[in-house]
């Protein structure tokens, strides 16, 4: 018999095959207690976010249209005071439901909520093993306490948990004192190595960004410590050949718009009742349409690359291939963890 993971994978790829949006990724909110500066969906707080009954809609639309895997994200998710209410309603749904979190409000309410109707997933990111690292990354002097608070409630409560930081300066040089802290909850470390600028921002606007021999030191840093046992779910990084945006995944934004990913805003078109479905075709169409790296295909460093159609585009060009995702692939090439 096929496991979890393989009977999910299969699903994906007959997905793809029919063109169903079997995974959604739902950004209630832009709305945040941090303000990170290298948030890629800062609006300054001035925002109006979808109703209740609009997303309870638009869930139920994405199920009917074949949907069985969602993520709740923003923003900061939990932010909304109906979150439990939609949570609850899209799992109701049958859906099996991961959420993206900072951790700093995992009140002992929501805890109950995850025990009576558990997560497949719940992510938090890490910023700093301590109040002023975090602080300096999210601007928020109660951030390192709010999030510890968060994790030892859903690790007591045994709710599914992965934490995984990213790769910015701050983070970096503090990065040993992440990965004892890990160590000292009984958890493992994910990452991920490429940090986007704001949407509607230049690809040069990105804020303590790695340089790619740095990106490297900090991802061989975490397989060191954790060889072979950092999360899948939180790793990985979607290249061309593996992503699923448009194919067999939607990505719905606070404002109510289809668009491929969180990263980019094209092609992009406002989900109307009665018409998940058909928008997920069209753009899905859109896409295949739009012109591709070229050199891609023959390239030798295939293996160690994080290149796809979004990240190509915030770099500048999505036919071309951008000079730091080369140096990356470069050196990630061949190596054990690449």
């Amino acid at each position: 018999m096929p496991s979890y993971e393989q009977t999910k994978r299969l699903l994906q790829k007959e997905a793809r095959k029919n063109s169903i949006p079997l995974f959604g990724e739902f950004e209630l909110t832009s709305r945040c207690n941090f303000s990170c500066p290298m948030c890629y969906v800062h609006t300054g707080g001035k925002t109006a976010d979808l109703s209740t009954e609009a997303w309870k809609a638009i869930f139920t639309e994405a199920v009917q249209a074949g949907m069985l895997y969602a993520l709740l994200t923003g923003g900061e998710a939990l932010l909304r005071p109906d979150f439990l209410a939609l949570y609850n309603y899209l799992y109701d749904l049958g859906v099996r439901i991961t959420v993206y979190t900072n951790g700093s409000l995992i009140t002992e309410e929501v805890v109950a909520a995850f025990v009576k109707r558990p997560p497949e997933l719940v992510g938090i990111t890490v910023y700093g093993a301590d109040p002023e690292t975090v602080a300096l990354v999210t601007k928020n002097p109660q951030g390192f306490a709010q999030t510890d608070q968060g994790i030892d409630r859903l690790v007591a409560a045994k709710v599914a948990l992965a934490l995984r930081t990213i790769p910015i300066q701050p983070i970096y040089q503090k990065l040993d004192t992440i990965l004892a802290y890990v160590r000292s909850k009984g958890l493992f470390l994910g990452y991920q190595l490429y940090v986007a600028p704001k949407r509607g921002c230049s690809a040069l606007e990105k804020p303590d960004r790695l340089s790619p021999e740095e990106l490297l030191r900090f991802e061989e840093t975490i397989r060191k410590v954790f060889p072979g046992r950092v999360s899948k779910d939180f790793i990985a990084e979607e290249t061309d050949g593996t992503c699923a945006a448009l194919k067999s995944a939607s990505f719905i934004t606070w404002e109510g718009i289809m668009q491929p990913c969180s990263l980019i805003d094209f092609p992009a078109k406002k989900v109307i009742p009665g018409q998940y479905l058909a928008t997920f075709r069209e753009l899905r169409t859109k896409m295949e349409s739009l012109s591709t790296c070229s050199s891609c295909a023959a390239c030798t460093h295939r293996d160690g690359c994080l290149q796809c159609y979004a990240r190509r585009s915030l770099e500048g060009d999505r036919s071309q291939c951008p000079a730091y995702l080369r140096a990356i692939a470069q050196l990630r090439t061949n190596k054990p963890h690449a």
